[in-house]
């Protein structure tokens, strides 16, 4: 398999098993993000062509979360939900590695690699699940250049259930430099 992009030559390697690409390296892993309850946080990823899509997977790190809904997709760079996993409320242990099939398995097009986003969204009316990440570049002054996709976006707030495939989130680029979440597709 080709490198992607924020891949070293041992990233996939040293992921957990099943692993088909990564919004970056888990050596890269510096920063976490505890994020807003509700909201759907995203990070950019390039898929090869004929990539089956069947599990998408994040790091919870530090303490153990209940939510009261958690779930992941995979969207397109205009935010169409391609595939989703089923609502948990079953909880997270504290620092594991967290996988979900998806309800749908999705297979990249043909063609060159494309960009697409990972997306997680945890609600809890408790402590917020903490998220593994890198810090993200800042967006440069007036924002980012027309065609250029942001590396960490948000989408939604006070989100609950998981949407439907074909469902549309409205995509928001993160202003100023914040983590970008660590996740994968299996």
């Amino acid at each position: 398999m080709a490198l992607l992009s924020n891949q070293t030559l041992n990233s996939l390697a040293d992921e957990a098993l099943g692993v088909t690409s990564i919004t970056l390296s888990r050596d890269e892993v510096v920063a976490v993000t505890a994020g807003t309850s509700g909201t759907l946080y995203a990070s950019l990823i390039a898929l090869p062509p004929g990539t089956t899509v069947n599990n998408l997977d994040y790091w919870q790190v530090g303490a153990a979360t209940t939510p009261t809904h958690q779930w992941m997709c995979l969207m397109t760079p205009g935010g169409v939900i391609l595939a989703v996993t089923a609502d948990n409320v079953a909880g997270q242990a504290a620092n594991t590695y967290y996988r979900a099939a998806v309800t749908v398995p999705y297979v990249t097009p043909p063609g060159a690699p494309q960009a697409y986003y990972i997306g997680v969204m945890l609600a809890s009316s408790g402590a917020q699940g903490t998220m593994a990440g890198g810090v993200a570049t800042p967006l440069p002054a007036g924002g980012l250049p027309a065609g250029t996709l942001a590396k960490f976006v948000t989408g939604g707030a006070g989100l609950s259930t998981p949407p439907a495939v074909g469902a549309q989130q409205v995509l928001t680029p993160v202003a100023g430099t914040t983590a970008n979440i660590y996740a994968a597709t299996a």
